[in-house]
């Protein structure tokens, strides 16, 4: 199936939760946040958002600063 992922189209497989996905692409997720479709997902709710066809999603580094 495919995604928009940041900006790029993608291909992932089926039945994929936004917490795999973001283990598939080897991301620390202490330190991202998750957007699908515009909106930010909370992190507790990864492990039960299925991703599915056409969605867009953007992962973002968080930076600390002042």
């Amino acid at each position: 199936m495919k995604i928009n992922y940041n900006g790029s189209t993608i291909e992932i497989k089926d039945n994929l939760t936004l917490h795999s996905f973001v283990l598939e692409l080897q991301l620390e997720s202490r330190t991202i946040a998750a957007a699908v479709n515009e909106q930010i997902v909370p992190k507790k709710n990864w492990e039960k958002f299925y991703l599915q066809e056409g969605m867009t999603v953007d992962i973002f580094n968080l930076v600390a600063g002042g």
